[in-house]
């Protein structure tokens, strides 16, 4: 069961992002995540605070505090979806194979673009997450 349309999560990624940066073309790019009050919210995140670093067309780059217990239903990406694991643990389940996986803290993880998955947080948790192109989610 999907617990949001796709189209208000993309919606929501891209409001998100609204006010990041591009990604840079001439120049370094330094982005501080110190200020709780830059962290939010948005329908089909409620218990995720993101705070968006880049979105643009190349892609969606963003830190995010996830609550323990959120889950994110089956679901895929058009796009290749990466994270790394700054604290806190989650489990990762591959829906082609069935695999499940923990990842923790300096775990890496990347999900190949149209490659259904779910996820359920373990332990509050903190991540960085990477999309390769614009957001978007597609549920199943």
């Amino acid at each position: 069961m999907c617990e949001y349309k796709s189209n208000d999560k993309e919606n929501t990624l891209l409001e998100l992002g609204k006010n990041s940066s591009k990604f840079p073309t001439n120049n370094h790019l330094r982005v501080s995540t110190d200020n709780p009050n830059d962290f939010k919210s948005g329908p089909g995140y409620e218990n995720i605070q993101i705070k968006s670093l880049i979105c643009d067309k190349n892609g969606y780059r963003s830190y995010c505090k996830i609550k323990k217990g959120n889950i994110e239903y089956p679901h895929y990406h058009n796009g290749r979806y990466e994270l790394f694991v700054i604290s806190g643990k989650l489990m990762y389940k591959n829906l082609k194979t069935n695999e499940e996986f923990i990842l923790k803290k300096g775990d890496y993880y990347c999900n190949p673009a149209n490659l259904p998955h779910m996820s359920i947080c373990i332990e509050k948790s903190e991540v960085f997450w990477m999309y390769n192109k614009e957001p978007d989610c597609q549920c199943l």
